[in-house]
Protein backbone atom coordinates (compact mmCIF):
# COMPACT_ATOMS: atom_id res chain seq x y z
CA UNK A 1 0.00 0.00 0.00
CA UNK A 2 1.02 3.59 -0.66
CA UNK A 3 2.27 5.29 2.41
CA UNK A 4 0.83 8.56 3.59
CA UNK A 5 4.00 10.33 2.56
CA UNK A 6 3.79 8.99 -0.92
CA UNK A 7 0.12 9.98 -1.12
CA UNK A 8 0.93 13.54 -0.05
CA UNK A 9 3.69 13.81 -2.62
CA UNK A 10 1.39 12.53 -5.35
CA UNK A 11 -1.32 15.00 -4.36
CA UNK A 12 1.17 17.86 -4.36
CA UNK A 13 2.41 16.82 -7.78
CA UNK A 14 -1.12 16.76 -9.17
CA UNK A 15 -1.88 20.16 -7.68
CA UNK A 16 1.28 21.62 -9.17
CA UNK A 17 0.43 20.20 -12.57
CA UNK A 18 -3.07 21.72 -12.32
CA UNK A 19 -1.63 25.09 -11.36
CA UNK A 20 0.81 25.00 -14.24
CA UNK A 21 -2.00 24.09 -16.63
CA UNK A 22 -4.14 26.93 -15.28
CA UNK A 23 -1.25 29.37 -15.65
CA UNK A 24 -0.65 28.24 -19.22
CA UNK A 25 -4.36 28.69 -20.07
CA UNK A 26 -4.47 32.16 -18.47
CA UNK A 27 -1.37 33.25 -20.40
CA UNK A 28 -2.95 32.10 -23.66
CA UNK A 29 -6.18 33.93 -22.91
CA UNK A 30 -4.23 37.07 -22.00
CA UNK A 31 -2.33 36.89 -25.28
CA UNK A 32 -5.54 36.50 -27.26
CA UNK A 33 -7.22 39.37 -25.40
CA UNK A 34 -4.16 41.55 -25.97
CA UNK A 35 -4.26 40.76 -29.69
CA UNK A 36 -7.98 41.58 -29.89
CA UNK A 37 -7.43 44.80 -27.92
CA UNK A 38 -4.69 45.76 -30.35
CA UNK A 39 -7.01 45.21 -33.31
CA UNK A 40 -9.78 47.17 -31.58
CA UNK A 41 -7.37 50.04 -30.92
CA UNK A 42 -6.28 49.99 -34.57
CA UNK A 43 -9.88 50.03 -35.75
CA UNK A 44 -10.64 52.82 -33.33
CA UNK A 45 -7.77 54.80 -34.80
CA UNK A 46 -9.15 54.24 -38.30
CA UNK A 47 -12.63 55.30 -37.21
CA UNK A 48 -11.20 58.48 -35.73
CA UNK A 49 -9.26 59.10 -38.93
CA UNK A 50 -12.36 58.49 -41.05
CA UNK A 51 -14.37 60.81 -38.83
CA UNK A 52 -11.75 63.53 -39.34
CA UNK A 53 -11.83 63.00 -43.10
CA UNK A 54 -15.65 63.12 -43.12
CA UNK A 55 -15.58 66.32 -41.11
CA UNK A 56 -13.07 67.81 -43.57
CA UNK A 57 -15.26 66.74 -46.52
CA UNK A 58 -18.32 68.27 -44.88
CA UNK A 59 -16.40 71.49 -44.53
CA UNK A 60 -15.42 71.35 -48.21
CA UNK A 61 -19.04 70.67 -49.24
CA UNK A 62 -20.30 73.57 -47.15
CA UNK A 63 -17.69 75.85 -48.67
CA UNK A 64 -18.60 74.66 -52.19
CA UNK A 65 -22.30 75.30 -51.47
CA UNK A 66 -21.48 78.79 -50.25
CA UNK A 67 -19.40 79.48 -53.35
CA UNK A 68 -22.23 78.21 -55.57
CA UNK A 69 -24.75 80.40 -53.76
CA UNK A 70 -22.45 83.41 -54.09
CA UNK A 71 -22.00 82.70 -57.81
CA UNK A 72 -25.76 82.34 -58.31
CA UNK A 73 -26.32 85.63 -56.51
CA UNK A 74 -23.73 87.37 -58.71
CA UNK A 75 -25.32 85.92 -61.86
CA UNK A 76 -28.78 87.03 -60.75
CA UNK A 77 -27.46 90.49 -59.93
CA UNK A 78 -25.74 90.70 -63.31
CA UNK A 79 -28.86 89.56 -65.14
CA UNK A 80 -30.92 92.11 -63.23
CA UNK A 81 -28.44 94.84 -64.06
CA UNK A 82 -28.46 93.84 -67.73
CA UNK A 83 -32.26 93.87 -67.82
CA UNK A 84 -32.34 97.33 -66.29
CA UNK A 85 -29.53 98.60 -68.52
CA UNK A 86 -31.04 97.35 -71.78
CA UNK A 87 -33.48 99.75 -73.34
CA UNK A 88 -35.64 99.64 -76.42
CA UNK A 89 -34.21 101.76 -79.21
CA UNK A 90 -36.88 101.06 -81.78
CA UNK A 91 -39.32 98.54 -83.18
CA UNK A 92 -40.33 97.44 -86.66
CA UNK A 93 -43.37 95.30 -87.47
CA UNK A 94 -43.62 95.76 -91.21
CA UNK A 95 -42.89 92.07 -91.87
CA UNK A 96 -46.22 90.42 -92.62
CA UNK A 97 -47.15 86.87 -93.63
CA UNK A 98 -49.83 84.96 -95.46
CA UNK A 99 -52.28 82.78 -93.52
CA UNK A 100 -50.60 79.73 -91.96
CA UNK A 101 -47.27 80.59 -93.60
CA UNK A 102 -43.81 81.65 -92.48
CA UNK A 103 -42.52 82.26 -96.00
CA UNK A 104 -41.22 85.79 -96.48
CA UNK A 105 -43.08 87.75 -99.14
CA UNK A 106 -41.24 89.99 -101.58
CA UNK A 107 -42.46 93.05 -99.66
CA UNK A 108 -41.17 91.54 -96.42
CA UNK A 109 -37.77 90.81 -97.96
CA UNK A 110 -37.50 94.36 -99.27
CA UNK A 111 -38.38 95.78 -95.86
CA UNK A 112 -35.91 93.50 -94.06
CA UNK A 113 -33.13 94.30 -96.54
CA UNK A 114 -33.58 98.02 -95.88
CA UNK A 115 -33.63 97.35 -92.13
CA UNK A 116 -30.41 95.31 -92.26
CA UNK A 117 -28.61 97.92 -94.36
CA UNK A 118 -29.51 100.65 -91.90
CA UNK A 119 -28.48 98.49 -88.91
CA UNK A 120 -25.11 97.70 -90.49
CA UNK A 121 -24.54 101.32 -91.54
CA UNK A 122 -25.23 102.61 -88.04
CA UNK A 123 -22.71 100.04 -86.74
CA UNK A 124 -24.15 100.21 -83.25
CA UNK A 125 -23.62 97.60 -80.54
CA UNK A 126 -27.28 96.62 -80.51
CA UNK A 127 -29.26 93.41 -80.35
CA UNK A 128 -32.48 92.35 -81.99
CA UNK A 129 -35.36 90.42 -80.44
CA UNK A 130 -37.48 88.97 -83.23
CA UNK A 131 -41.01 88.41 -81.94
CA UNK A 132 -43.16 86.12 -84.07
CA UNK A 133 -46.95 86.63 -83.95
CA UNK A 134 -50.03 84.88 -85.33
CA UNK A 135 -53.72 85.62 -85.62
CA UNK A 136 -56.20 83.78 -83.40
CA UNK A 137 -57.18 81.10 -85.92
CA UNK A 138 -55.78 77.66 -85.08
CA UNK A 139 -54.89 76.19 -81.71
CA UNK A 140 -52.63 77.82 -79.15
CA UNK A 141 -49.77 75.37 -79.70
CA UNK A 142 -50.08 75.69 -83.48
CA UNK A 143 -49.97 79.47 -83.32
CA UNK A 144 -47.00 79.42 -80.96
CA UNK A 145 -45.07 77.19 -83.37
CA UNK A 146 -46.13 79.37 -86.30
CA UNK A 147 -44.89 82.51 -84.54
CA UNK A 148 -41.54 80.85 -83.82
CA UNK A 149 -41.12 79.74 -87.46
CA UNK A 150 -41.85 83.27 -88.63
CA UNK A 151 -39.34 84.79 -86.21
CA UNK A 152 -36.69 82.28 -87.28
CA UNK A 153 -37.35 82.98 -90.96
CA UNK A 154 -36.62 86.65 -90.32
CA UNK A 155 -33.54 85.76 -88.30
CA UNK A 156 -32.12 83.63 -91.10
CA UNK A 157 -32.85 86.32 -93.70
CA UNK A 158 -31.15 89.05 -91.65
CA UNK A 159 -28.19 86.73 -91.12
CA UNK A 160 -27.94 86.44 -94.89
CA UNK A 161 -27.83 90.24 -95.00
CA UNK A 162 -24.79 90.33 -92.72
CA UNK A 163 -26.19 90.63 -89.19
CA UNK A 164 -24.49 88.15 -86.84
CA UNK A 165 -26.66 85.40 -85.43
CA UNK A 166 -25.52 86.05 -81.85
CA UNK A 167 -27.06 89.52 -82.06
CA UNK A 168 -30.52 88.12 -82.77
CA UNK A 169 -32.96 86.02 -80.76
CA UNK A 170 -36.12 84.47 -82.20
CA UNK A 171 -39.09 84.15 -79.84
CA UNK A 172 -42.78 83.44 -80.30
CA UNK A 173 -45.69 85.41 -78.94
CA UNK A 174 -48.20 83.25 -80.78
CA UNK A 175 -51.64 84.83 -80.62
CA UNK A 176 -51.14 86.43 -77.20
CA UNK A 177 -50.28 89.99 -78.31
CA UNK A 178 -52.50 90.98 -81.22
CA UNK A 179 -51.91 94.33 -82.91
CA UNK A 180 -55.56 94.46 -83.99
CA UNK A 181 -58.83 92.69 -83.33
CA UNK A 182 -59.05 89.23 -84.89
CA UNK A 183 -62.71 89.55 -85.90
CA UNK A 184 -61.89 90.96 -89.34
CA UNK A 185 -59.66 89.80 -92.17
CA UNK A 186 -57.78 93.09 -91.99
CA UNK A 187 -57.13 92.66 -88.28
CA UNK A 188 -55.96 89.08 -88.76
CA UNK A 189 -53.56 90.19 -91.50
CA UNK A 190 -52.09 92.80 -89.16
CA UNK A 191 -51.47 90.13 -86.53
CA UNK A 192 -49.56 87.77 -88.83
CA UNK A 193 -46.28 89.57 -88.32
CA UNK A 194 -42.77 89.67 -86.88
CA UNK A 195 -41.86 92.57 -84.64
CA UNK A 196 -38.16 93.48 -84.46
CA UNK A 197 -37.28 95.02 -81.10
CA UNK A 198 -33.89 96.73 -81.14
CA UNK A 199 -32.21 97.02 -77.76
CA UNK A 200 -28.93 98.52 -76.69
CA UNK A 201 -26.56 97.89 -73.80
Amino acid sequence: MMSLKHALVATAALASAGLLSACATEDYVNQQVAAVNSKVDALGGRVDQNASQIQALNGSVQEANKNAQDAAARIAEHASTQTIANHVIGTDDTTKFETGSWRLTDDAKASLTAFAQKALADNQDVYFALEGHADSRGGTAYNHNLGLRRADAVRQFLYGQGIELHRMSAISMGETKPAAANDTAQGQAANRRVVIVTTGP
